[in-house]
């Protein structure tokens, strides 16, 4: 069984399982961790320690372990604005502990 661990909050880990549905891990993720954070942002999205943004809500009905790496640590992100033509995506990390080295980004 392959599990992945999301970082968020002040120090706040949760493990996942990445079998099965992007839209549903990402619901998922919305009831479990926002008890903490408060009310959720309507778009989030995970991003690896380095700052690279999986993009699991551009995929919504693909599974979660084609784009996770099993037993691997993310940081739970807030997408501000969707991407179009003219604009692309923020990411802002939801882990106190991030600082301003890292720069989140979509693949």
């Amino acid at each position: 069984m392959s599990f992945c661990t999301v970082k968020f909050g002040a120090n706040e880990e949760r493990l996942i399982n990445p079998n099965c549905l992007s839209s549903v891990l990402l619901t998922h993720l919305k009831k479990t961790c926002f008890d903490k954070l408060g009310e959720p942002p309507e778009h989030i999205d995970l991003a690896t320690e380095a700052g690279e943004v999986v993009d699991l809500h551009g995929k919504p009905k693909e599974y979660a372990k084609k784009v996770l790496e099993s037993r691997a640590n993310y940081i739970l992100v807030k997408v501000t604005a969707e991407e179009t033509d003219d604009l692309a995506a923020t990411y802002t990390p939801l882990l106190d502990q991030v600082g301003e080295k890292i720069k989140f980004s979509c693949l």
